[in-house]
């Protein structure tokens, strides 16, 4: 039952952040709204220590809290510095823009807290007996 609670709060995180990103986009809010970028990367930091998360339990991989803890925010690191990767090859930004830094750096920031919140929320749900 605990490993569907950790699901199905994934797949919510999940589909706001597809919610998110499609408003986003078509209303240039990338662009024009300094923060929400920062919104996204929680969103995402978030989700991807949800579906680890989510794995561990549905394998009972027999892991103890601190292990998935340092899991889930490596994976999401990783997949945060993918994603930063992945935008400067399709030219969104440029490592001779004076803010890449910086906003690179925010951008790995909201990644961690979101796994965090993500590792703590998954691990409140598993431990519910219900």
């Amino acid at each position: 039952m605990q490993q569907k609670k950790i699901f199905y709060t994934m797949f919510g995180v999940l589909v706001l952040t597809g919610i998110l990103n499609t408003l986003g986009t078509t209303l240039y809010l990338y662009w024009t709204v300094i923060w929400f970028d920062m919104i996204m990367h929680f969103l995402g930091g978030l989700f991807v220590s949800l579906f680890f998360f989510s794995l561990f339990s549905f394998f009972r991989s027999g892991l103890t809290y601190i292990e998935k803890l340092v899991l889930g925010l490596v994976f999401s690191v990783l997949v945060g510095l993918v994603w930063e990767y992945y935008e400067l090859i399709i030219a969104v930004t440029d490592l001779a823009d004076a803010a890449y830094w910086p906003d690179t750096g925010m951008d790995i920031v909201m990644d961690t807290l979101g796994a965090l919140v993500g590792i703590v929320s998954a691990h409140r749900l598993e431990k519910k007996n219900v």
